[in-house]
């Protein structure tokens, strides 16, 4: 009886009572077993289950929440696109275990996506062209709105390398970003394994934040380049207006140096005409002279 009691009752209760132990301690890979009996061990067993599915929903919960606050703590501290994607993708990449990863962003001037950041990828990519919309897996996540999942990846596809080697992913995931008035970019993350539960949430998550932070990020680039613009043209302006002011002193300097030199072709002018008066004075006087010498040479006569 005793040894019934312990096999019935007695080993169930225990290993019930490890696995709650376990479960509270954040261990994820707890079996719960006794779940079929149909007595009071069952209930038990089917509540602990319960309770285990429960525990590890708020424990993944905390941990999406946790790694969205970094993430948004992060790429809203950045400035500049090669900045924001690369802390992105590096801070997810690593909390959700994918080798590759990749963000573009839309170009809405020359309408095109164009390459912000990089995972774990070569230099090729820093090289990649724009590309158009419909253009490839990217280009084709752009124009639908819609993810792509790619699965069994061809060996010269993709590889994702390390020091000791390199393989093909098992998984590569397209996804766009959207923001109300549409696409605004694209992430590109490639695995060895497919993402679980937990960290499929973390990247639908990432998709909102980085949508609006890109779309952020945008505005603050446009506003700062159109203020750079204004200090460019407001300097250029005060060049001109300097410019022109030393024109005007210039053309002033010009003036008054015409001024005096018109007053001193006055001044000239009028001596001139001072001389000219004073010589015709003579000559006058010169002629009334010969005149009386001519009268008094015919006097002699």
């Amino acid at each position: 009886a005793l040894r019934l009691t312990a096999t019935l009752i007695t080993a169930p209760i225990r290993s019930l009572t490890d696995a709650t132990a376990r479960i509270t301690r954040g261990e994820r890979d707890v079996q719960i077993g006794f779940r079929g009996r149909r007595d009071e061990i069952g209930s038990i067993a089917r509540a602990l289950e319960i309770f285990r599915e429960a525990n590890a929903e708020v424990r993944k919960r905390e941990w999406v929440k946790t790694r969205v606050a970094a993430l948004a703590e992060i790429i809203s501290a950045q400035s500049e696109w090669a900045d924001f994607g690369n802390r992105m993708l590096a801070e997810l990449c690593a909390a959700v275990g994918a080798g590759h990863g990749a963000l573009f962003r839309i170009d809405a001037m020359r309408d095109c996506l164009v390459p912000v950041g990089a995972y774990a990828v070569d230099s090729r990519l820093v090289t990649t062209p724009a590309l158009a919309r419909g253009e490839g897996l990217v280009g084709q996540c752009w124009a639908s709105g819609r993810p792509l999942i790619l699965r069994d990846i061809p060996a010269d596809y993709l590889r994702i390398g390390s020091g000791l080697g390199e393989a093909a992913p098992a998984m590569v995931g397209l996804w766009p970003l959207h923001m109300p008035d549409g696409v605004v970019g694209v992430l590109e993350l490639a695995t060895f394994q497919p993402f679980d539960a937990a960290q499929s949430e973390l990247i639908e998550e990432t998709l909102k934040i980085a949508a609006l932070a890109m779309d952020s990020l945008g505005n603050a680039i446009r506003t700062r380049s159109l203020l750079e613009q204004t200090r460019e043209q407001a300097q250029a302006l005060r060049e001109s207006q300097e410019e022109l002011r030393a024109q005007q002193e210039e053309l002033r300097a010009s003036n008054d140096a015409l001024t005096e030199q018109a007053a001193q072709l006055e001044e000239q002018s009028e001596k001139l005409r001072a001389s000219e008066e004073e010589l015709r004075v003579q000559a006058e006087e010169l002629r009334q002279t010969n005149d009386e010498l001519d009268v008094i040479g015919r006097a002699h006569v």
